[in-house]
Parts: C-alpha cells; sequence; structure tokens
C-alpha cells in the first residue's frame, strides 16, 4: 500500500514539473527584436465573425521603434510601444494590441478599433523581409 502511495506522489510531482517547465518556457517575451519584421494577416474576426476587409492587410515592426501598417485601409507609419504583452500603436490614434499567442512565425493579436472587437490571426512574411 504504501509503495502505491509513493508511486502516486511521484507521478504528481513528475506532472508538476513538467507543467511548471512548459510553462515557464513558452512564455517568451514579446521584445521590438522579437517582432521585428512584416506579419501578414493570414485570417482576421471582427466581433468574433469571420472578415475578408483585412485579406491583404500586415503590421511591419521595425527595429526603431516604429510600425508601417495598412490596417485602417490607407498605409501609415507610426510609433509603437510594448508594455508586457501589449504593443501599442500611438498613431493616428492610440491602438493597443494584446498578444495572445506569439511563436517565431506566427502571432495571434486581438483589439478594439473603433468599437470593434478584432482577433487577427497572423504569420511572418518571410518573402518581404522588411528593409528597415
Amino acid at each position: 500500500m504504501n509503495d502505491q502511495i509513493t508511486n502516486n506522489n511521484k507521478g504528481k510531482w513528475l506532472i508538476f514539473i513538467c507543467l511548471f517547465f512548459y510553462i515557464s518556457c513558452s512564455d517568451s517575451e514579446v521584445t521590438p527584436l522579437s517582432l521585428k519584421g512584416k506579419w501578414k494577416i493570414d485570417s482576421a474576426e471582427r466581433n468574433k465573425k469571420p472578415t475578408l476587409t483585412l485579406e491583404d492587410a500586415y503590421l511591419d515592426f521595425r527595429d526603431d521603434s516604429l510600425l508601417t501598417t495598412n490596417i485602417l485601409r490607407t498605409e501609415m507609419t507610426s510609433a509603437y510601444s510594448i508594455d508586457g504583452t501589449t504593443i501599442i500603436q500611438k498613431d493616428p490614434f492610440e491602438i493597443k494590441y494584446l498578444v495572445e499567442s506569439w511563436t517565431k512565425d506566427s502571432l495571434i493579436l486581438s483589439s478594439s478599433i473603433r468599437g470593434y472587437e478584432f482577433r487577427f490571426f497572423m504569420s511572418r512574411d518571410s518573402s518581404l523581409i522588411s528593409s528597415h
């Protein structure tokens, strides 16, 4: 009976340790350097429904804290900053993007823009490397 209890405790500890390492390794910090480059929007949702209005949209993060994007239908460049898991675009008005998920080649952002709730499913555009 004691062996069974000891084995159960070992199993619980093993699960705890694996979970700890998974969480600590998957929580990579988003930085201007890690975001640098052009990210194209593969698909998007507006108010939890798919939308095609952002079909050719992108965000291009430069290493000089500038962001070029066309998500508002015209290309514009704006200063941006990062606060934890939030990307803050400064102009033409402040837009906050919450980083829901991030890897080297994929990015999921959510944002509230002009009263609409958006989710952007993005991939790094390796064919158009940012020259900035």
